[in-house]
């Protein structure tokens, strides 16, 4: 039996109606395709300009129906089409859908055209949105103004909720996120604690690790505020903020090898050197995802060359480096 959850009377109905939406989706997908070409050529020659009309989104809103953001994506799509010709021709034959095409064109080039169609046509919907994010991440990590737009961007703010609580959101670069994270984990330590119930001792807490790290920030503002705060650390180990990073990064050999912090958030190659300059530094050479078993003493900074070559380019001189190799 080929669909399993069909009663056998409606096998071939089912068969039917499987073959019809294949068919009818490459069509659908292939349709699209031509309406994002298109949209890209109509705006490209200005027919859409009539002196009231305020951008094509609009023209296509008024005129066909799309909605400006998928009227917006139509448009971006089409252009990025162009440059692209082998997902170009796979979109317009109907074997790549519209939702996939407008999250591979935010990553791909010239240069990648085959190789994204590839990972396109093998990911489900799903899976292509993590790896374009990822790539995308990864993208804008290296991009020159990255840091200056991190810093431009980095914040705190605070406003109070109906039922009187306050919120704050934080915005920060991955690597002073990192920091902040590590020094609420050297209170709350890097696993929930233990459910106490049955010891009579029960928290309302609707998420009760959440509300640990919430209530471990109130507790290192208290300690800042009264001059003590050298004596709230618990857990003086889950002080390191661990970088990976290639050499061939830190020496401009190989500008695009891994740079990323322990929780896998990517780093500019200008982050990773700013943070070995600014802390103390424990190389460890690493080989085919196996580390040195030597563990550093608790310090500012954990930095982990990945490469057989266990050297690292700072200026100015980190205060402390030690090695240790395998």
């Amino acid at each position: 039996m080929d669909y399993a959850c069909t009663s056998p009377a409606n096998q071939d109905r089912a068969r039917e109606l499987d073959e019809g939406l294949g068919r009818l989706s490459a069509l659908a997908h292939a349709s699209m395709a031509g309406i994002a070409l298109a949209a890209a050529g109509f705006d490209e020659i200005g027919g859409w300009c009539d002196g009231y009309t305020r951008s094509f989104e609009h023209w296509l809103a008024v005129n066909v129906g799309f909605d400006l953001r998928t009227g917006k994506e139509l448009l971006r799509v089409g252009q990025a089409l162009k440059l692209l010709p082998r997902i170009a021709a796979a979109f317009a034959a109907g074997q790549l859908s519209f939702d996939k095409v407008r999250l591979v064109t935010t990553v791909a080039g010239p240069e990648t055209d085959e190789l994204m169609l590839a990972i396109a046509r093998g990911a489900s919907g799903s899976q292509l949105a993590r790896i374009c994010r990822s790539l995308r991440r990864m993208q804008a990590t290296e991009a020159p103004q990255h840091d200056r737009e991190e810093l431009a961007k980095r914040g705190l703010w605070r406003r109070f909720d109906d039922d009187g609580m306050m919120s704050l959101v934080a915005k920060l670069p991955a690597e002073d996120g990192a920091i902040v994270m590590a020094a609420i984990e050297s209170i709350t330590g890097t696993r929930p604690a233990a459910d106490r119930s049955d010891e009579g001792v029960t928290d309302p807490a609707d998420d009760r690790w959440a509300a640990r790290r919430s209530d471990a920030l109130v507790a290192m503002s208290r300690h800042v505020l009264a001059g003590a705060a050298q004596d709230l650390v618990q857990a003086s180990a889950s002080r390191q903020v661990v970088v990976h990073v290639d050499v061939g990064v830190l020496t401009g050999e190989q500008p695009e090898g891994r740079s990323f912090i322990d929780d896998g958030a990517p780093l500019s190659a200008a982050a990773a050197r700013r943070i070995g300059c600014d802390c103390e530094i424990i190389a460890v050479t690493e080989r085919n995802g196996m580390m040195s078993p030597a563990q550093p003493p608790a310090t500012a900074g954990t930095i982990e060359i990945s490469s057989l070559s266990p050297t690292f380019a700072c200026s100015p001189e980190p205060r402390r480096t030690s090695s240790s190799f395998r």
